[in-house]
């Protein structure tokens, strides 16, 4: 399986500069992606039937963070897409 591309996850980091414990939850989950891409807690943000892709995205409470990604259904490569504040 790939890694997930996490281009996302380092814009998100130099832009908001958050503390180093949400940094490693965060950063973290992301790369968890790459073994459990419809890992807890996320969703569907769309349902995307018949796409090859999957567009989810994930509360992290503990961090204060959505994450946004894509799944691609019959390669499983993950991309982060964005993450914000809540």
């Amino acid at each position: 399986m790939e890694r997930p591309d996490l281009g996302a996850l380092f814009q998100w980091a130099e832009r908001e500069d958050p503390r180093y414990s949400v940094w490693t939850a965060v950063e973290s989950w992301c790369r968890d992606l790459a073994d459990r891409p419809w890992q807890p807690p996320s969703v569907p943000y769309s349902l995307n039937e018949g796409e090859p892709t999957e567009i989810r995205t994930a509360e992290l409470k503990e961090a204060g963070v959505i994450v946004a990604y894509s799944v691609h259904h019959e390669t499983l490569q993950v991309i982060v897409i964005g993450i914000t504040g809540r």
